[in-house]
């Protein structure tokens, strides 16, 4: 009961932490990418269930994402799958690897110099083209080649890892349990705790 207690209580309270970190930063960007928290929970359910990070890891890293407000919110899903992709292929963070996806794509120009410098083939005029794309206001466009770039680069890391290996297999297990952690957190179970721990601290504060 007490491990389960436990487990219930750790599943709630990193969500909720990590959701109030997601909708803190939707508000102080003014929702510049045109998405809800909802849209953003399914849409790091889905990522979580085609690569080997969790649920809280990839919210972390749309939070950091968000603070780019010249990403699209159309390109925001494609960003997100190219940041967990580096990420798997990369050994890094997924907050990391969405800091240098977020810069790449606030100022494509400036990328596809470092993108050089890094080794990747770039082709006569890209750069020049990049500057004239957004030159004329046309981001987006901008930005789609620079994603162009990472995803053949990047592409089906965080899927090769979690599909059909055995590292996979037990995350699929791990996610299943916790899922059944939140949702039984989200019956009740976790405000009844939150309550009750409430209560212990006044209790504390009054002796």
């Amino acid at each position: 009961v007490r491990d389960g207690i436990a487990a219930v209580f750790a599943e709630g309270s990193s969500g909720e932490q990590a959701l109030g970190q997601l909708e803190a930063a939707l508000a102080s960007t003014g929702n510049a990418a045109g998405l809800t928290s909802a849209q953003l929970l399914e849409m790091a359910s889905q990522l979580r269930d085609g690569s080997m990070f969790s649920t809280e890891e990839i919210v972390a890293a749309q939070t950091r994402l968000l603070s780019y407000t010249d990403v699209a919110g159309k390109e925001f899903p494609r960003a997100m799958q190219i940041i967990i992709d580096q990420s798997q292929r990369l050994g890094v963070g997924v907050e990391q690897s969405a800091e240098i996806v977020g810069k790449a794509l606030q100022s494509p120009a400036d990328a596809m110099t470092t993108l050089g410098r890094q080794g990747f083939k770039l082709a006569d005029g890209q750069k020049q083209l990049i500057e004239r794309l957004m030159a004329t206001g046309k981001t987006a466009e901008a930005q789609a080649i620079i994603m162009d770039m990472l995803s053949e680069a990047y592409g089906g890391s965080a899927a090769a890892a979690r599909l059909g290996t055995a590292a996979g297999l037990w995350k699929t297990l791990q996610d299943t349990i916790g899922d059944f952690a939140g949702t039984v957190a989200d019956s009740g179970s976790f405000e009844y705790v939150k309550t009750k721990l409430g209560e212990v601290n006044d209790a504390i504060k009054q002796m």
